[in-house]
């Protein structure tokens, strides 16, 4: 008995040593810490619906949706094992966000979105249809704010035309970052769409494992064309923010709060971001900074390198709740998250949808490609850092107008 003890405490110091080593490459890798149902669109539905408690659901929870069941992440494996199935669609997403070179007249980075609809054409996932994320399920609103989700039934349409519907599953990939494919996965979800599943490691790591391709363009076979949306499939309101409820869920309701921007009993707010875009130093809007308040989760950091080469993948569910806790987000209570332009940002909905607890949590869609370009700075402040000058000294954090 003593010996089985003595081994039981090995292993847990085993245990804990590996998961403490993968944990901390991952975050070290990811960033640097900072130191402190109609043509309605959403956001015009939330107008009227602010209290509404609907919620994303766990990932068996579907179900009761009468929607086919579809893991949420899935495997490079388990997709090839399927890629004869009839009821399976499959979406190549890829997209980037690039850096066409110089800066706009405020000073912020000169960038365009993009699909890769040439490398889709080059190389692909056997029976995989291209869905262009920049205006096939997303473009600009009314105010010229890019890459906003299209409204319920022009979105519908699009998936209709690839073959998404009743009775189907879809999995969808892309380049290997993941966030088009969380993107669209949110945005499936959004408008009442469960049967949808993301590829691990997206083309990437594909590719890197020599799996069955694919070129040239691939059109929706007939048995999944012209699908019909599934019955009792609609909106879901409470998954989208828009900028009008980061105020009236947040800011303004801190102002009397005992604990102010701090305070417990408010939603958080969480900026996906890389660090330095949190800070204020890299700049893609009019204003730079964030949010007041707003915690520094950058997107990398829930993501892990496995084996050798780019391909990363999500980190494991422990992982996940050690990088959230680290950072200081609590699952347990709901929040707003945005990024840029509403992306990245939903691979933080999708880590949360993974370890079960979304609930509460909704994707402000706009994200800072609107908030940082508002001029109403007192009603839509941006909070940012300024190294101090001189040896020492607290960093310096101020507000934006």
């Amino acid at each position: 008995m003593k010996g089985l003890v003595n081994q039981w405490g090995y292993l847990q110091v085993l245990m804990c040593c590996t998961v403490t080593f993968t944990f901390w490459f991952s975050i070290t890798d990811a960033f640097i810490l900072p130191s402190s149902p109609s043509s309605l669109t959403l956001r015009q539905m939330n107008s009227f619906q602010q209290t509404s408690k609907t919620s994303m659901m766990a990932p068996k929870k579907h179900l009761e949706t009468d929607q086919p069941f579809m893991e949420p992440l899935v495997s490079t494996e388990w997709l090839e094992d399927h890629l004869g199935d009839e009821d399976l669609v499959i979406i190549d997403v890829r997209g980037e966000v690039a850096k066409t070179g110089g800066f706009d007249e405020y000073g912020a980075i000169n960038h365009e979105y993009r699909g890769l609809y040439n490398d889709y054409l080059e190389s692909h996932i056997p029976g995989a249809i291209y869905v262009d994320w920049t205006k096939d399920i997303a473009g600009p609103d009314a105010a010229g704010v890019p890459a906003q989700l299209l409204p319920f039934e022009q979105f519908v349409t699009a998936m209709e035309e690839r073959g998404v519907g009743e009775g189907k599953r879809v999995a969808v990939y892309d380049g290997g970052r993941l966030i088009w494919a969380t993107r669209l996965w949110w945005a499936l979800r959004t408008y009442g769409f469960d049967a949808v599943g993301v590829l691990d490691g997206g083309w990437a790591k594909w590719a890197a494992e020599g799996r069955p391709t694919a070129g040239g363009a691939e059109a929706p076979c007939p048995p999944k064309a012209h699908a019909r949306w599934p019955a009792g499939a609609a909106p879901r309101p409470a998954l989208y923010a828009a900028a009008e409820d980061v105020v009236s869920r947040r800011l303004a309701p801190a102002r009397f709060a005992p604990g102010g921007q701090d305070d417990p009993s408010l939603p958080q707010l969480v900026d996906a971001r890389d660090a330095r875009q949190w800070s204020g130093r890299e700049r893609r809007a009019r204003r730079g900074g964030r949010v007041p308040g707003a915690l520094s989760l950058p997107y990398r950091a829930l993501l892990a390198q496995r084996g050798e080469g780019d391909v990363l993948v999500m980190q494991k569910p422990l992982e996940l709740r050690s990088t959230l806790e680290y950072l200081g987000v609590d699952p347990a209570r709901p929040g707003i998250v945005y990024c840029n332009g509403g992306v990245a940002s939903t691979l933080v909905l999708f880590a949360l949808h993974l370890l079960g607890q979304d609930e509460g949590w909704s994707n402000y869609d706009g994200s800072w490609n609107e908030w940082g370009n508002l001029e109403d700075a007192a009603k839509f402040p941006v909070e940012a850092d300024e190294e101090p000058e001189g040896e020492g000294g607290e960093r310096i954090v101020y507000t934006m107008i």
